[in-house]
This record gives C-alpha cells, structure tokens and sequence, in this order.
C-alpha cells in the first residue's frame, strides 16, 4: 500500500471486540489488506494509532511553513456503501 496515496485507498471493514482489532482497506485495483495498530499506510506514511468500531485514527507527519515536522492526527469512516453490502 506504500505505493498509494491515501485518498485512492479505502477503508471496508473493521474486526474489534478483541485485544487486537484489525481494519482493511481495498486500493483501487481492488486489493485489500489488514493493517493493525503501528502499521503504516500509504506514501505519506500514515501510522495507524487507534482502530475504533467505525473509524481508525492516523498520524500523518505535517510540515510547518517553518520547515519543522509536526503530528496530524486524521479519522478515516468505515465506507458506508460497503458496510451496508
């Protein structure tokens, strides 16, 4: 998934109720892959720092008009089109 920006990806489903929740995304040529929390997706290098019943929260390394790197913290949905298949 390092090869795709994280808008082509798509996040279809989310495995909780357990110590180690799992999500998955599909890219556009319709793979999918499990990611789990620390993994990282996309070319910017998304860390995934919290998986929720309905959305996973991201860290994006933003840079400032300074030049410094700074955290971003960024929730992607469950796409509601898929979950309701």
């Amino acid at each position: 998934f390092e090869k795709f920006a994280l808008e082509e990806l798509t996040l279809i489903g989310i495995i909780s109720g357990d110590a180690n929740p799992r999500a998955m995304f599909r890219d556009p040529g319709g793979l999918g892959q499990t990611v789990k929390r620390g993994d990282y997706v996309s070319k910017t290098g998304a860390r995934v720092t919290k998986i929720l019943s309905d959305r996973i929260i991201l860290e994006l390394a933003e840079i400032t008009p300074s030049g410094e790197t700074r955290p971003l913290e960024k929730a992607v949905l469950v796409n509601p089109e898929e979950s309701q298949k």
